[in-house]
């Protein structure tokens, strides 16, 4: 086998990877998809029609019984945005910017809403070159980076199998791309295992009480140490017996009760 056929032979093995990674991993539009639709037109119509508090019972009824749909939480965040539900907007807001974190309209409508929000919490600054680093990880989910994360593996592996058996003409350069995609894939796992552990093990939180008081320990005997407000948005540290020690941006921290904030 020629050099030329060698390279041909590796090319059509990538591509039937390429081929079959999206029926391998991408989800299928099944009948309990289309069964929300109607359900879906229905909310919408009563949210056009100001019938909102409508609208949130068919929404919520969709996330459910059926399935967990960006589209379907800004919907749900604007219904309860119109319906003065201001914590609870900013909670289907940031629950769609997970699932939807390149969709403008998600963005600008919490950015509305959080400008609505009594607290202003000053924080420092993220470098520039971090946020630049940083800004391909959180241009996509979860879902999307577990795809590319498994497409960069298949790849890599696919170039390491073929240049083991082509000849030597081809194999450096071969060698060299299964280099740089493993390079991809190394810092695609990191940004996987970044996001999971954010999302998982530092869970964060919206209050949706209008005001709660943030107490020294998990009780209301404890002393208040500050006052937290509807929409703001806290870092959950620890729970117990029915309390959350949250901590704020600035550094502050305290005990809030459980049923005044919800887990994003």
């Amino acid at each position: 086998m020629s050099p030329t056929e060698e390279l041909s032979a590796v090319k059509k093995i990538l591509l039937r990877i390429l081929i079959l990674i999206p029926l391998l991993i991408l989800p299928r539009n099944g009948p309990a998809q289309s069964a929300t639709t109607s359900l879906y037109q229905q909310a919408n119509e009563a949210y056009q029609d100001g019938d909102y508090l409508e609208a949130i019972r068919l929404y919520q009824q969709i996330l459910e019984s059926e399935l967990i749909d960006g589209a379907v939480l800004y919907n749900l965040g604007n219904a309860y945005f119109k319906d003065n539900q201001l914590g609870r907007a900013i909670l289907s807001y940031e629950r769609a910017k997970r699932l939807l974190p390149r969709d403008q309209d998600v963005a600008a409508n919490l950015a509305l809403a959080n400008q609505l929000t009594v607290d202003k919490i000053t924080t420092e600054k993220t470098p520039l070159f971090i946020r630049v680093f940083t800004w391909p990880a959180r241009a996509v989910n979860i879902s999307e980076l577990t795809w590319i994360s498994f497409s960069l593996y298949l790849i890599t592996t696919a170039l390491v199998v073929a240049g083991i058996w082509v000849r030597k003409g081809i194999r450096k350069k071969i060698l060299v791309t299964s280099l740089i995609a493993g390079l991809l894939l190394l810092l695609a796992g990191v940004s996987l295992g970044g996001k999971i552990y954010q999302q998982r093990s530092v869970p964060k939180a919206i209050v949706l009480t209008p005001i709660v008081d943030a107490r020294s320990g998990p009780g209301h005997e404890y002393t208040k140490i500050f006052t937290v407000h509807e929409g703001t948005k806290v870092r959950i540290r620890q729970e117990r017996e029915g309390w959350y020690l949250i901590s704020l941006p600035n550094g502050l921290g305290g005990w809030i009760s459980e049923d005044s904030a919800e887990i994003i």
